[in-house]
């Protein structure tokens, strides 16, 4: 699968192998700062958050930040301060997870920014009027994070007071869950930049497409992407990042750490095994074998639904071609 580079490139062409947009350094380089990704974070913003009628122009500050809480619970989180057009100031936690605790983390964040605005002697109440907007929006790219009653794409949460009468408990704090597997079901909309976004991160997520090959067969993606400022930097950002060689490194050794801990959580299971077993040496031995094996053949399961492609998968896992096909 190749792309090709920005025009302004075009001396400079080179293969461009598929890297998910959803992937750990393809997200470091693509939301580096507002600068470089500042009109593409206010477009898919205002497009998730059109529900709640308000819209944010001017993004102040855009900066990425990792975190590992557990083996297999990575992910990314974009921070973004905005201003909206009536002036009010918002955070937006923009978060890419794996994580099915995913509430419970976005209150504790909440909690952090709760007690960033304190200032010493004010009152709870008095902090809570001088606190920003806060908006959590968590883009969920594997089907385990979604929710099994409601298969909708798009899941705005908000805190009620459950005594009658019912009302929002804390106005100003927001959350919107994408579940992305979801979205082949969704209505189709063109004229909806939600959807337009839905659309665009899905074919590239889960079916492994560049934004050209994309739009060779919707056509009217591509003119939502030509009309929005904000798509077409993420587009053409998308194209330059996927180009760079650090990015490309950086994206292997991603990979291939993922591999590492799938193995070592399997082994780790395997021990706890060893230990039901009497300690016998070989039980410990077939426990280990087959912890490695379980945790390869897991590994290879989550890069899948990463949208990876099988060469990927077979130079991190060292699993064959076969057995990635079975597991699909």
């Amino acid at each position: 699968m190749t792309e090709e580079l920005p025009e302004d490139n075009q001396d400079e062409k080179a293969e461009v192998v598929f890297m998910s947009p959803l992937a750990d350094p393809v997200v470091d380089e693509l939301f580096k700062n507002e600068q470089v990704a500042g009109l593409a974070a206010k477009s898919f913003i205002n497009a998730v958050i059109a529900p709640s009628k308000e819209k944010f122009g001017n993004i102040a500050s855009l900066t990425v930040q990792q975190y590992v809480s557990r083996l297999f619970r990575r992910g990314c989180r974009i921070d973004v301060v905005a201003k909206s057009d009536s002036g009010k100031i918002a955070v937006f936690e923009v978060q890419l997870y794996f994580d099915k605790d995913i509430l419970q983390r976005n209150l504790l964040e909440v909690s952090h920014i709760f007690t960033s605005t304190a200032r010493k002697g004010t009152t709870p109440a008095v902090m809570a009027s001088e606190m920003p907007k806060i908006i959590v929006i968590n883009v969920f790219g594997d089907d385990k994070n979604c929710r099994t009653d409601n298969r909708e794409v798009l899941q705005p949460i908000k805190f009620t007071y459950l005594k009658q009468p019912n009302r929002t408990a804390f106005d100003e704090y927001e959350i919107f869950n994408i579940q992305l597997p979801y979205f082949p079901e969704e209505p189709e909309d063109y004229s909806d930049p939600f959807y337009c976004w839905c659309k665009l991160l899905y074919e590239m997520h889960f079916n492994g497409k560049l934004p050209g090959e994309i739009f060779m067969t919707e056509p009217r993606l591509k003119r939502f992407v030509d009309d929005d400022e904000g798509a077409g930097q993420f587009v053409n950002r998308y194209s330059e990042v996927i180009s760079s060689p650090e990015v490309q490194e950086a994206f292997k050794a991603w990979i291939s750490d993922f591999h590492d801990n799938s193995v070592l959580a399997g082994e780790r299971e395997a021990g706890r095994e060893e230990g039901r077993e009497e300690g016998r040496e070989e039980g410990r031995e077939e426990g280990r074998e087959e912890g490695r094996e379980e945790g390869i053949e897991k590994t290879a399961k989550n890069l899948l639904e990463l949208g990876l492609d099988t060469e990927t998968i077979l130079k991190a896992t060292g699993l064959t071609k076969e057995k990635i096909d079975s597991l699909r």
